[in-house]
């Protein structure tokens, strides 16, 4: 998209470059325009003689011939893996790690050779060890949920601009359990969430709390704003076990399980797998099947599916377990469409995980934009002691962490490590899903952060 215009004796011409980039041919110069919080603008100059753009440090970020064509945007627009962790003292830390500098992986050499994480961290959130925290994300913005009756509002750090803001936390007590966040278009965050209070009468009934947070549209117009979504979900919030938005960006998926004690129909507490549409705040019904994902799957365009952590099969109570550890991916389900059959799920041949199982601790799995092009987050347990080297120590929090050695064993503590393995999924020759072009690096993570990365929180932007 481009536009043309005058100002005074000068002739510009605007060509944007996605969301967030704008190209100005003003006489003999381009500039750069990067969209920072309202009022803040920063600019990157380029002369057209040379076709170099630099940025205020003089270090150039991109190149293009004298008619401001072809503009080489790959190097401004680099996207990084957000790693949250539990690693420090008064809260969390955010990190930012380069996954598209990873090598061919030779797994073994990675879990034998860990890195210390990314120094400094980003960010810090403080937050109350003693109560559970969530963090979501929405475009370039990440929001820290920790719902306190001491804090009036949460943090949302933009990983583009490097801004902090505030958002009002959710209304009472609502969300402030253990939520499903879900992000749905670039502008809402849904959150659902079930939970058992008194009633007047002595026993206990479910309350399910269903909200959604608004962003300023247009940025800076507006605060964000929480309110209470009128159609409450026709199944236990606190049994979903995955997740789905689909791709016409109005449309969120789940699938729950039964909850305990409820009637076998579907819709009346029963499992199942359910739709919502957010604009006219309905809900769907397309049958008692499962999708086959563990938490969060994601929409790829390229392989036109959902992309998951497989969950295992969902039929057999026992599950599938030389499938798990792996990612699949399954057609996406036509939002319209009730009671159908579930869809066909592929499973991806290659396992992603560390080979000892009883050393896996958690896993996620991140999508890198479209393309095939996703990583999987796994913390792996510290190989066991003998049992006369076993000690007890007192929990120290630390952000640095211990000096590795030049040798190629883990140094002899006990860390965890978080195993970052990127890749691409492309389907083969009989539309089998397959994994390719797989890179992995480790990371030594300290002790106290390992029970939070039991459930891997990272984002890519």
């Amino acid at each position: 998209m481009s536009a043309h215009g005058r100002h005074g004796p000068w002739q510009w011409q605007e060509i944007s470059f996605g969301h967030d980039r704008v190209a100005l041919l003003v006489g003999s110069q381009v500039q750069l325009h990067a969209r920072l919080p309202p009022g803040l603008y920063q600019w990157k100059q380029r002369h057209a003689t040379t076709g170099e753009i630099e940025d205020d440090d003089g270090k150039i970020i991109a190149r293009s011939d004298k008619n401001c064509e072809d503009i080489d945007m790959s190097a401004s627009k680099r996207q990084h893996l957000y790693l949250v962790l539990e690693d420090w003292e008064h809260g969390y830390t955010i990190r930012k790690i380069d996954v598209e500098s990873f090598d061919a992986a030779d797994h073994a050499a990675a879990a034998k050779d860990p890195e210390a994480l990314p120094e400094p961290p980003v960010i810090r959130v403080e937050a109350d060890h003693s109560q559970p925290a969530f963090f979501a994300a929405l475009g370039t913005k990440i929001l820290a949920l920790q719902p306190s009756a001491g804090a009036a509002a949460l943090p949302v750090f933009d990983a583009a601009t490097m801004g902090l803001a505030v958002a009002p936390q959710p209304q009472g007590d609502a969300l402030a359990r253990r939520p499903t966040l879900v992000a749905v278009g670039s502008d809402r965050i849904y959150g659902l969430e079930g939970v058992r209070v008194k009633s007047p009468s002595g026993g206990e009934r479910e309350v399910r709390h269903f909200e959604v947070l608004r962003a300023p549209a247009p940025p800076g117009t507006k605060l964000w704003s929480w309110s209470s979504v009128p159609a409450p979900p026709p199944f236990d919030p606190g049994c979903v076990t995955c997740h789905a938005a689909h791709p016409d960006g109005r449309t969120v998926f789940f699938s729950a399980a039964a909850a305990s004690g409820a009637s076998s129909k579907v819709g009346s507490g029963g499992g199942g797998t359910f739709s919502f549409n957010t604009k006219r705040l309905e809900w769907t019904c397309h049958g008692a099947w499962m999708l086959p994902f563990a938490g969060q799957a994601h929409y790829d365009a390229k392989l036109d599916a959902w992309v998951g952590i497989y969950a295992g099969d969902t039929d057999n109570a026992g599950g599938d377990a030389a499938a798990r550890g792996r990612v699949c991916s399954c057609a996406v389900v036509a939002p319209g469409r009730r009671r159908m059959p579930a869809p066909e799920t592929k499973v991806c041949a290659e396992a992603l995980f560390c080979e000892d199982e009883k050393r896996h601790a958690g896993a996620a799995l991140v999508h890198m934009g479209d393309g095939g092009r996703f990583c999987v987050l796994e913390c792996v347990k510290p190989k066991p002691k003998p049992a006369a080297a076993k000690a007890t120590t007192k929990k120290v929090w630390k952000e640095k962490q211990p000096e590795i050695s030049n040798g190629h064993h883990l140094p002899d503590s006990p860390e965890h490590l978080l195993l970052v393995t990127a890749f691409v999924l492309e389907y083969g020759d009989q539309g089998e899903l397959t994994a390719a072009a797989t890179r992995r690096l480790s990371y030594v993570v300290p002790e106290e952060a390992a029970k939070f990365l039991e459930k891997p929180v990272a984002f890519w932007m």
